[in-house]
């Protein structure tokens, strides 16, 4: 029987693979890249909407620059500006829009924060940043396309072809996939309400 690491054994996993790249005997570094060569920097919100079209409808209003996609139930928006005020400007407003909404921004880049590993973790709530977490617990708990959007651009290609660009959805169109949403919700809020109490269904 297996069991979970220890979070610490997931940062240094993670660390290592960030620095397959210099490692590498052959010289092939992590997800294709050149030992020696720079990574390219790569910024994701991720939220709790499953629907790649619903996402990018809802970061529409706020006009944050991004690609939606959705990995097993969870929503992924790949930002547009990946560099670190840009990213964590576009995690503040798509929060602040997206009230009551947690909101968690995992970036892979340098940092001015000398503290800060290759890949940082934050949760914003209501607009504001509420906790820097582990990269490397989110990462071991995420959909492997999270991890290989960070890590492994091209093992993610694919996926972000297919993804739905923010900029390609018009205002009309996002209030539609919007209303329509709230609908599908309401109607299923009332399939699952239960009958007051006498109430048989029937007739007297």
């Amino acid at each position: 029987m297996t069991t979970a690491p220890d979070p610490g054994d997931w940062d240094q996993a993670l660390t290592d693979l960030l620095a397959a790249e210099e490692a590498s005997a052959d010289g092939a570094g992590l997800g294709g890249f050149e030992a020696g060569e720079q990574a390219p920097e790569v910024a994701v919100l991720v939220l709790g909407v499953g629907e790649p079209w619903l996402l990018a409808a809802l970061l529409k209003g706020p006009q944050i620059a991004a690609r939606a996609l959705a990995a097993e139930g969870i929503g992924l928006a790949v930002l547009e500006d990946p560099a670190e005020e840009a990213a964590l400007e576009a995690a503040r407003t798509a929060s602040g829009t997206l009230r009551g909404q947690q909101l968690l921004l995992l970036r892979r880049g340098e940092s001015a924060d000398p503290a800060a590993g290759d890949v940082q973790a934050y949760i914003y709530v209501d607009g504001q940043e509420v906790q820097r977490v582990s990269p490397g617990l989110v990462l071991a708990q995420a959909p492997q396309l999270l991890e290989d959007l960070l890590i492994d651009p091209a093992a993610a290609a694919r996926a972000l072809d297919r993804a739905i660009r923010v900029a390609d959805v018009s205002a009309a169109e996002a209030i539609g996939i919007i209303g329509r949403s709230v609908g599908s919700a309401r109607k299923a809020r009332r399939g699952r309400r239960p009958r007051a109490a006498g109430d048989s269904g029937g007739t007297a």
